[in-house]
């Protein structure tokens, strides 16, 4: 037995510092009237780093920019003395709120005395249920929490002896944007808490999403991959698609290439089998989100705005923490509820993840170019399909880690031959490289490739140079890239035969 002691151990990883690289660097773009407090007309792109940090800047839940929905109790007969009247809300968030039960007392005589003391009732609970209230001639007007946005949920009475009453229902609500940003923002980090994220926010939705280049511009080239919301009001058009990949290819051709995750309005969408196939869009560099929580703070923010919310947010934030060569659809690797969230999961139209299963819809959504939430059989937690892109099944780039994978190699490539432009380039005496030059530049990509082969992002490369270039005559030098990516395990066949005898 040993003497008793007492033991520190230093842990790691408390103070979430950012991964080295700029792999994990991310943007996302949201589109909105009024702005947060942090931002103005004149600055709306910012650099976030915590969720806290955008909080700082009025990415909240404060739904300031919301409209709280109200409703009506019309006492129409004011019954007799100990009759009693309770008032009733199923809210958003499916909770039954009791806003008060008023007793008839000899004094309430009129329907404009109950509706008085029906209003102080309601009032006097609005530090505890959010609802408040006004009276005119026997009509109480209720005005919800701001939370509930455009969600209706049910008003209703109890009534206990002769007071009478009619209801009109929720309505008038607004949505709250900044509320479906900051979703976004916090389960962004809650995947990926060392990330660093870059928020744009414009008025104008889908006109070319010139915003993409804003925000590349503004970040020096620095993100991978951006996450483009919808104005929850345009529903999802083939052109958004194509013009977002129009932004991608700009980008790609002034060297900062990246990926672009789209979140499309779909709420119009009833049935998930009428969606468009989006194989055929050419566009290679997009993702379509269909996802969205069904069970916790997705579902109620969803809810509230009448529109598609979706789980860009989340898939943004484990696209940001995964290497360029892994499929975010890893099971082992990438569950992406942490018990509540994105636990109980549906799609961005309403409908829930059972029964577009019980449909058989879900092969057919996949086949079509769409990324979206999982579960499997006798296997807990919530996982994602494979990362979808906008084009067709057998292209090189169907998968977002292919080209994540290729924009990196191509990143990494041309940094080490920058160094190399315009220099100077010996010949051989019959003209052609010499092998000095060509095994120099050579050298200079294997550096560079040989740190993602390290990585485990590649398997393999072969970097050849042709000796026999015409460089006089052109001022120009060919390299050729053979890259062999990395394999991913989607379909897994386990065959089981009985035997009378292992060998």
């Amino acid at each position: 037995m040993n003497l008793p002691n007492i033991t520190i151990v230093n842990g790691a990883g408390g103070l979430q510092r950012p991964p080295a690289g700029q792999d994990h660097i991310a943007g996302l773009i949201a589109y909105m009237s009024t702005l947060p407090s942090g931002f103005t007309s004149t600055d709306r792109t910012k650099k976030v780093l915590s969720l806290n940090q955008a909080t700082s800047l009025g990415i909240n839940l404060n739904y300031v920019d919301a409209t709280a929905p109200t409703g009506t109790v019309t006492i129409t007969a004011v019954g007799s003395n100990g009759d009693t009247l309770t008032i009733t809300h199923v809210n958003v968030k499916g909770a039954t709120v009791n806003l008060g039960t008023y007793t008839k007392v000899s004094a309430d005589t009129t329907v404009t005395n109950v509706a008085t003391k029906v209003r102080n009732i309601i009032n006097a609970g609005t530090n505890v249920h959010g609802y408040t209230a006004t009276n005119a001639a026997g009509v109480v007007t209720i005005t919800a929490p701001k939370f509930n946005g455009v969600y209706a949920g049910t008003l209703a009475t109890t009534i206990v002896g002769g007071i009478t009453a009619t209801l009109a229902q929720f309505s008038g609500g607004t949505a709250s944007p900044i509320a479906c940003l900051y979703y976004h923002v916090s389960e962004f980090f809650r995947l990926m808490p060392n990330g660093e994220l870059y928020i744009h926010i414009a008025s104008a939705y889908g006109t070319n999403f010139e915003e993409v280049a804003t925000l590349v511009n503004f970040a020096q080239g620095k993100i991978r991959q951006i996450g483009v919301m919808n104005d929850l009001s345009t529903a999802f058009a083939s052109t958004q698609v194509t013009k977002l990949q129009t932004q991608a290819t700009a980008a790609f051709n002034a060297f900062r290439p990246c990926v672009i995750l789209f979140a499309p309005e779909i709420s119009g969408t009833s049935d998930l089998s009428t969606l468009p196939d989006t194989s055929g869009y050419n566009s290679a560099q997009v993702a379509i989100i269909i996802s969205q929580d069904a069970g916790n703070v997705g579902k109620y923010i969803a809810l509230s705005t009448g529109k598609s919310l979706s789980d860009l947010g989340a898939k943004l934030g484990v696209l940001s923490t995964s290497k360029v060569s892994d499929s975010w659809a890893w099971v082992g690797a990438y569950n992406m509820t942490n018990g509540s969230e994105l636990n109980t999961i549906g799609f961005s139209n309403g409908t829930d993840y059972t029964t577009a299963e019980g449909n058989g819809v879900l092969s057919q959504l996949v086949t079509y170019g769409y990324s979206f939430l999982r579960k499997i059989v006798d296997y807990t937690g919530t996982y994602n399909t494979q990362p979808n892109t906008a084009t067709l099944e057998s292209s090189d780039y169907r998968f977002l880690y292919s080209n994540r994978v290729i924009q990196k190699a191509g990143r990494v490539e041309r940094l080490a031959m920058v160094p190399f432009q315009s220099s100077p380039v010996l010949l051989n005496a019959d003209g052609t490289l010499t092998e000095l030059s060509i095994q120099t530049w050579i050298a200079a990509i294997n550096q560079q490739l040989d740190v993602m082969v390290r990585n485990g992002e590649l398997s393999n490369y072969l970097v050849t140079i042709d000796p026999t270039q015409l460089i006089l005559q052109t001022n120009s030098v060919s390299i050729a890239v053979q890259l062999q990516p990395v394999g991913v395990a989607d379909y897994i066949t386990i065959t089981n035969t009985f035997t009378l005898q292992i060998a």
